[in-house]
This record gives C-alpha cells, structure tokens and sequence, in this order.
C-alpha cells in the first residue's frame, strides 16, 4: 500500500481501503502484462523477493 498523499491516512477496522476493478477488453493489450505472475493457474503466495536487485 501507498500513500501519495503529505498527510497520513488512518485505518480503521471495517473501512474500505482498496477497490479491484476488472474491464473486458475488446482488442488486445499495447504493452501485455510481463511479470513474475505470469500464466499462474492458481493462488500463488507471495514472490517479492524477486523485486530485490
């Protein structure tokens, strides 16, 4: 999570935090998806640690 924002944002049980939006697309990508998740069939556990140069 990231806050853009100067000041800082309190969390509190129960708020809303996140949405998650999914679009059909009617032509394909210009810059397709290339990453550590790719072609996953399944829920995976985390692979951050890729991230680390």
């Amino acid at each position: 999570m990231f806050n853009a924002n100067r000041l800082p944002i309190r969390l509190i049980s129960g708020r809303r935090i996140a949405q998650l939006v999914f679009a059909r697309m009617d032509q394909n990508a210009a810059s397709p998806y290339d990453g550590k998740y790719q072609k996953q069939r399944k829920a995976v556990g985390s692979r951050v640690y890729k991230d680390i140069n």
